[in-house]
């Protein structure tokens, strides 16, 4: 199993065991496919090894920390196969392990300096989350239409795979239609998939 792109225990203050705990069992399980996903782009655009890794890994804190706010919002007891992390460690610490995962993603990014990178990035977080509270109006619901699930879908999945295949040729600095093909590319990609 790959775990390069999970919290190192250098990353995380010593006193924060649980978090350490957490950590290992959520991304121990996971296929990390949106960072090898990353990766294979970052290598093709002709990024350097530190700045495909970082974003790679950005993709990996993005998708884990949805996971862990999902999971609370929908009362999800497993994730994985396992116990989910709310359920094992408590609520409040999911969410702010969740968090940390993303307050982690905006500094990671700032060390390129491309603000654009970063508004983009965040843009993409909002997406998640307005993702998930359209999800969760349409719970228990009959009458959901078929563009109300097309847009949960958008917003949760194909956000996040839009960015995977976009952040590189941001942070490369490719032309608008490379980056608008990019975009398109993942906004397919991540409708067809699940979360």
């Amino acid at each position: 199993m790959d775990y390069r792109y999970s919290p190192k225990d250098a990353d995380i203050p010593e006193h924060l065991n649980k978090m350490r705990s957490l950590y290992k069992d959520l991304f121990s399980h996971g296929k990390h496919y949106r960072g090898a996903l990353v990766h294979m782009i970052c290598d093709e655009v002709g990024l350097d090894e530190k700045a495909s890794f970082t974003l790679a890994q950005t993709a990996e804190f993005i998708h884990n920390s949805s996971l862990l706010h999902d999971d609370v919002v929908d009362n999800a007891t497993l994730r994985r196969g396992k116990t989910a992390a709310w359920k094992k460690y408590g609520g409040g610490y999911a969410v702010l392990a969740g968090d940390y995962l993303l307050a982690r993603v905006i500094k990671d990014l700032c060390q390129f300096s491309n603000l654009a990178l970063v508004e983009y990035t965040s843009d993409t977080i909002l997406d998640l989350i307005e993702g998930e509270w359209l999800q969760d109006d349409g719970h228990n619901k009959h009458d959901l239409t078929k563009d109300h699930i097309v847009e949960v879908h958008r917003l949760k999945t194909g956000a996040l795979f839009s960015w995977c295949f976009k952040a590189a040729f941001i942070l490369k600095e490719s032309s608008s239609e490379e980056t608008q093909n990019a975009v398109r590319i993942g906004e397919l990609f991540g409708s067809s998939s699940k979360k």
